[in-house]
């Protein structure tokens, strides 16, 4: 997802822990996080929850393999391979919601 936001002009960070993601909001001011929820989705709600709560603003998107079977209303997942294109679309639209600045995009 990282090279489809690079595409749409997007300067995407990846981090693999918890404390690095929160730091990372934190001292940058990220207006959208995706969270791979896949592996334990209860530690992808926890860190969207504290996300939440650090930064109201920041817009929280939770990916899983299984997406369509088990999202709910009250915690919506995106199916995290269909569609990387629509995945990083969705990204860009609340990072640019939030007043996000977006480079040119790479054309191809």
């Amino acid at each position: 997802m990282g090279f489809a936001l690079a595409r749409l002009g997007c300067d995407p960070t990846a981090v693999s822990d918890q404390p690095a993601v929160l730091d990372l909001v934190e001292g940058h001011g990220a207006s959208v996080v995706v969270i791979d929820g896949t592996e334990l989705l209860a530690d992808a709600k926890k860190l969207a929850n504290a996300l939440s709560a650090l930064d109201p603003a920041v817009h929280v998107l939770v990916v899983h393999e299984d997406a369509r079977r088990i999202s709910s209303p009250s915690f919506p997942l995106l199916a995290k391979w269909d569609e990387p294109e629509a995945l990083a679309h969705e990204a860009l639209r609340w990072h640019v919601a939030a007043g996000g600045a977006v480079g040119a995009p790479e054309l191809s």
